[in-house]
């Protein structure tokens, strides 16, 4: 099974110190076996006015994410936990951070 997100994230305050910046999100996940679920991840970040006006910043993210394990083992109860993990690599010339580890955990119910 694949899945795939988009996300659009625009600011709607106070834009005098980073301009606007514009986020784009976008992940490809493949299922693999019941716990496992590789996924690629590109973040990228349009400055539209201010100080970095005309820059981009571009991530790529290879990770893994564990779960879903449930917390509790009554069939009727959904609650679960996923955790998972990956490294955040910087792609062009402009980034504020070169690279980084990404932890995240995600409580579903």
């Amino acid at each position: 099974m694949c899945s795939r997100r988009w996300e659009l994230l625009v600011p709607a305050g106070d834009t005098s110190k980073l301009g606007r910046p514009v986020l784009w999100n976008a992940v490809g996940q493949y299922h693999i076996r019941r716990f496992f679920w590789p996924e690629i991840e590109n973040n990228a970040t349009f400055y539209p006015g201010g100080p970095n006006d005309g820059r981009v910043q571009n991530f790529v993210t290879p990770g893994l994410m564990l779960g879903k394990s449930k917390l509790e083992h009554d069939p009727r109860n959904r609650l679960a936990l996923v955790i998972g993990g990956g490294m955040q690599i910087a792609t062009p010339q402009f980034h504020t951070d070169n690279q980084g580890p990404v932890l995240t955990a995600r409580m579903l119910f």
